[in-house]
């Protein structure tokens, strides 16, 4: 007979098996990397240098990503958030049968090109000792997150693990482990930001689709996004503001909200 007790820590999950024979019992640790067992995380970088992420948890009605950064690491917090659509509609349901039994599942949400993904829910988590005052939450950038996850290449790939936005976690976050921990830094390599700008005053979608890729792309990891892109096509910042509007007036420019972009 085997009885398995399980306990994480660091990367690691410790296992005691217990395995018995008449009425002699031995107790053995096994010790597994969670990063052996389970899917890795699907990461985002925040910075340049890839030490700012965010992991997301890629599972079905999840949406729970980490938050890691030096600032979090060195001070003993862990940050967690949720992401989910910011215009569901209306909620559907439909019935299920469990063991004969009948129930009520929530239908997925559709997130549709124009619906904006912003963050639903925070937890943080703070070490013995550690401080988790409001100086932690000052350190979240949430305006570079979501200009993050709503760039069209991640887009894609999170609405299908979002869960509606009125579900609220009632446990630790996620079903699994390995997005909590801190990814290997890797270089991110910085697109080509000058722009074939067509001649005549009105431009096709294909370049304020540009337009939006590359806002968003520097709005993750710059608190100066819009003066970027001025900056290396040689345009006032006035000009790139004229262009975000008109991309978010042709619904290619998507973000929970209309804030000015510096």
């Amino acid at each position: 007979m085997a009885t398995t007790n399980v306990s994480s820590g660091s990367d690691y999950r410790e296992s005691w098996l217990s395995l018995t024979k008449g009425d002699a019992g031995v107790s053995v640790a096994r010790v597994t990397n969670i990063r052996d067992i389970e899917p890795p995380p699907y990461v985002i970088p925040l910075s340049l240098d890839g030490r700012e992420a965010l992991t997301f948890e890629p599972q079905p009605q999840s949406g729970w990503a980490g938050y890691h950064s030096d600032e979090l690491e060195q001070g003993g917090v862990q940050v967690f958030i949720r992401i989910g659509p910011r215009d569901e509609g209306t909620q559907k349901a439909e019935v299920v049968f469990v063991d004969g039994k009948p129930g009520v599942r929530m239908v997925p949400p559709e997130v549709t090109p124009t619906t904006p993904l912003e963050i639903r829910e925070l937890r943080v988590i703070a070490q013995s000792g550690a401080d988790a005052s409001s100086t932690v939450l000052r350190t979240i950038p949430w305006d570079r997150i979501e200009a993050a996850i709503n760039q069209r290449a991640h887009r894609s790939v999170l609405a299908e693990w979002v869960k509606p936005a009125f579900a609220v976690a009632d446990s630790m976050p996620g079903e699994s482990l390995s997005f909590a921990f801190r990814p290997d830094p890797m270089q991110v390599r910085q697109p080509d930001l000058r722009l074939e700008v067509p001649q005549g005053y009105r431009k096709p979608d294909a370049f304020y689709e540009r337009v939006a890729d590359l806002f968003l792309w520097l709005a993750a990891i710059s608190s100066r996004p819009a003066q970027e892109l001025a900056e290396a096509n040689e345009v006032k910042p006035s000009t790139v503001h004229r262009w975000l509007g008109e991309a978010r007036a042709r619904g290619l420019l998507v973000l929970p909200t209309n804030r000015r972009s510096k």
